[in-house]
């Protein structure tokens, strides 16, 4: 018994012993919390912190910055009428509060709560919501405001206002097909068998179906198109040079751009030059008493040039980096892109193109050539489908030149190639000009007849009286090409063997098989005749053919048709998106804060995955299982389970890290010649592991691996009426 009462007494001593350890612990760690919380106090009011209270969210603001703004703010509110706009009000528990959210949001002068989608959870609606406080987007089908900003934009942008001008008619009958498409649905037939009858009796609720958006409400956007092309301080001056000469693709692309944007319901704001460009983007930049939103517009669309005028006129892409979309002719590939990897960074103008960080996708080409870019396309002009003058009814056969500039015709092989095609033809004609150098005319073959600049209507009624439009290699990729096509003319498309490189200085490793890739490989005969035109025996066999053959009939693919065009420029709108936050503002009504949905675009159930042959991009390897490459699905089989799902077997794995590796080269042999690993992921049969890539910038489908290499592809199916969109993606 005095052992248990011994053993009792011992325990409750341990016990004891413990509790007052513990009791000790939180002693201190009480008392040192509340030293902190004094030194807090302390430097708050000295003003190094600052405590914000939202409800029963805290944050400690440490940017000085920051906590002067907010200070600021907070005391002036109310003599600025913009704050209130905002959304700064003192109806909330505190004012700081929203001070501090319009800070957040809206200026982006202070930094974000660790859990922004948590911290302001009571005040900020779901999507749906946020919209009921929106302005939605409707299909406009007067193009009036738009024709009074080109006028106010000048000379400069009087070629871009005159095709907009032509094309009002045919505008305005695709806009109410639209907006009838997108209020009842249609089916694809019916849409096609409208465009061709007008009629308008087919529209059938019951037969709906998700072609450009029905039935989904869109949120009306404050869109900024910056055409740095048309800025004379630069040497470009696209605009005025469209009257000399100059290229018009990138005009066309633009014109049809903002027709586009216009007519599905957007708020559109036209900038030419770098003056202009900051009136719109910083007009409060450097000003403290007034409110200063870090975001004037929701989208950005822009060229390369454009690009450098942002970033100057804004000091840094920061806000704006991830609603840049940048027109693109030839494309840019994710190695070109990539800032430390260019390999053409020793090349000025290579710089000047390449080097963006931008993702490959928010770069917009002329046709669908890279996958690793967005095809945004422009709109072939075929309103008159028949040509005013046929065949059977024109006393003669006229072969027209494709082509402005007389350098087109140098060498020998050209001229001889003419000579051959006009011997079939009783005409030859051309509409080269150089400003200030009628000397060059001599260059061309005194039977051609030569009408020099010519109004963009007039070519358009030469071309309808032509049987052939006469490519001679330049220039590339134009959009003449598909306009010949579309009036029933044969375009003869020059062959390239060996492929040529796009064009010195572009960023991009893309080549090309003939003057026009699209033509030859989406068209071909009887509307185009890829030829080597130094194999004059192959040019008069496709003469014959031609002048043996009917005209053929008019032809646009779905894709350059307006009604493709506004399908296309919609689904992207309203699908693709690079911000990576989650909490998203409207510039025009920024008080409405919301969480955005992450969808994936395009769905992830389209993906299919493929192994490319060894030494094979998988922009091939997709084409050649009659598919398309699909750089957003990378991060989706960048892994091992990527590698499972196609029954690959990984006996080892390894990561590729490219900047250390590109910095041990160059330590080691003093070189910045390297090897992008673009190729990952990949399996390299000869080390026989699996190849994963750390950096998503350089994901690409048009990357080309060793020799001994297969790439891990991410394709998904081919919408025949719309390269750049899937079934699903509509």
């Amino acid at each position: 018994m005095y052992l248990s009462f011994y053993a009792l007494k011992r325990s409750v001593a341990l016990i004891a012993i413990c509790w007052s350890l513990v009791l000790f612990a939180m002693h201190r760690r009480l008392l040192r919390q509340h030293n902190e919380r004094e030194q807090l106090e302390v430097r708050s009011l000295a003003g190094g912190l600052m405590h914000i209270s939202c409800g029963k969210n805290e944050i400690i603001l440490r940017d000085r910055h920051c906590i002067k703004r907010v200070k600021w703010v907070a005391e002036n509110w109310q003599s600025h009428g913009c704050f209130s706009f905002y959304g700064v009000n003192s109806t909330e528990t505190d004012l700081v509060c929203s001070v501090y959210r319009y800070l957040v949001y809206v200026e982006r002068a202070c930094p974000s709560p660790n859990e922004p989608d948590t911290f302001f959870s009571n005040v900020l609606p779901s999507p749906k919501a946020a919209k009921q406080h929106l302005q939605l987007a409707e299909v406009r089908n007067d193009l009036t405001s738009l024709i009074s900003k080109l006028e106010e934009c000048g000379s400069v942008c009087k070629w871009i206002g005159d095709r907009v001008k032509a094309m009002v008619p045919s505008w305005t009958d695709t806009s109410k097909t639209v907006a009838k498409m997108m209020s009842l649905g249609a089916t694809e037939q019916n849409i096609r068998e409208d465009l061709i009858t007008n009629k308008t009796d087919w529209f059938n609720p019951n037969e709906a179906k998700d072609f450009i958006g029905v039935g989904t409400p869109r949120i009306k956007l404050t869109i900024l198109l910056h055409m740095g092309l048309l800025t004379k301080a630069y040497g470009l001056n696209f605009g005025e040079a469209a009257w000399v000469g100059g290229p018009l693709g990138e005009l066309v692309q633009w014109s049809d751009l903002m027709a586009a944007l216009h007519i599905l319901g957007h708020d559109i704001i036209l900038s030419w030059s770098p003056k202009r460009l900051k009136e719109i983007v910083s007009p409060h930049r450097n000003r403290f008493d007034t409110c200063k939103p870090s975001k004037a517009v929701d989208l950005i669309f822009t060229d390369i040039t454009g690009i450098e005028q942002i970033r100057e006129a804004l000091g840094t892409l920061f806000h704006y980096r991830c609603l840049l979309r940048v027109l693109d002719v030839y494309g840019t590939d994710p190695e070109y892109n990539h800032p430390k990897f260019n390999p053409d960074k020793a090349n000025p103008a290579a710089r000047t193109w390449g080097s963006k960080g931008l993702n490959p996708a928010q770069f917009f080409t002329h046709f669908p050539h890279s996958p690793d870019n967005s095809f945004m396309g422009f709109v072939v002009n075929a309103d008159n489908d028949a040509p005013s003058v046929s065949v059977e009814t024109d006393s003669k056969s006229i072969a027209l030149l494709y082509g402005k500039r007389t350098e087109i015709l140098d060498g020998g092989a050209k001229l001889k190639y003419i000579d051959k095609i006009y011997k079939y033809f009783d005409e030859m004609h051309a509409t080269m000009w150089r400003k200030d150098k009628e000397d060059e005319y001599d260059v061309i073959p005194n039977y051609v007849i030569n009408h020099k600049s010519m109004e963009q209507s007039a070519f358009l009624d030469l071309l309808d009286k032509a049987s052939v439009y006469i490519g001679v290699g330049t220039p590339v990729e134009g959009p003449a090409a598909l306009e010949a096509i579309a009036k029933g003319v044969v375009f003869l498309n020059p062959k390239f063997n060996p492929p040529r490189h796009v064009t010195q200085g572009k960023p991009t490793a893309r080549t090309l098989t003939s003057q026009n890739p699209y033509a030859e490989n989406r068209i071909g005969k009887p509307h185009v005749y890829t030829i080597n035109i130094r194999n004059l025996t192959d040019v008069e066999v496709a003469l014959k053919k031609i002048k043996e053959s009917p005209r053929p009939k008019p032809y646009v693919p779905h894709e350059f048709t307006r009604l493709g065009f506004l399908e296309r420029v919609n689904a992207y709108i309203e699908n693709q998106d690079f911000c990576s936050e989650t909490l998203r503002t409207h510039s025009q009504n920024a008080k409405v804060i919301w969480i955005a949905e992450k969808k994936r675009w395009p769905p992830k159930s389209s993906l299919q995955i493929r192994l490319s042959n060894p030494g094979e991009s998988c922009t091939a390897a997709c084409t050649r299982h009659d598919l398309i490459c699909e750089r957003n699905f990378f991060q989706d089989i960048n892994s091992t389970l990527g590698f499972r799902l196609r029954r690959q077997p990984c006996p080892s794995e390894r990561t590729i890290f490219p900047l250390q590796e590109y910095h041990q080269i160059r330590k080691r042999i003093f070189s910045s010649a390297f090897a992008i690993p673009c190729h990952a992921p990949s399996y390299d049969a000869r080390e026989e592991e699996c190849l994963l890539q750390s950096d998503e910038l350089l994901y690409s489908c048009a990357c080309t691996p060793p020799i001994a290499v297969s790439r891990l592809c991410p394709c998904r199916e081919v919408n025949p009426r719309q390269t750049a969109l899937c079934d699903s993606c509509l």
